[in-house]
């Protein structure tokens, strides 16, 4: 089985979505899906790696550190 998107998104916990965002993409990742609120200050954006693989970002004010 090869590299590449598969349908499964996998979310990474992150402080400041944005700028996951724009640190991903100066790596060479392209935006799947920008940044935006789901509800409840829940933020969460998907990205791609150079091989198509989605990565998927969240911050989530409700989860304890």
């Amino acid at each position: 089985m090869g590299a590449g998107a598969r349908g499964v998104v996998a979310y990474w916990g992150v402080a400041d979505v944005n700028k996951a965002v724009d640190h991903f993409s100066r790596l060479g990742a392209s935006v799947i899906e920008a940044a935006h609120d789901v509800g409840e200050g829940i933020r969460v954006a998907t990205v791609a790696d150079p091989f198509g693989n989605p990565i998927g970002l969240i911050y989530n004010p409700h989860f304890k550190t």
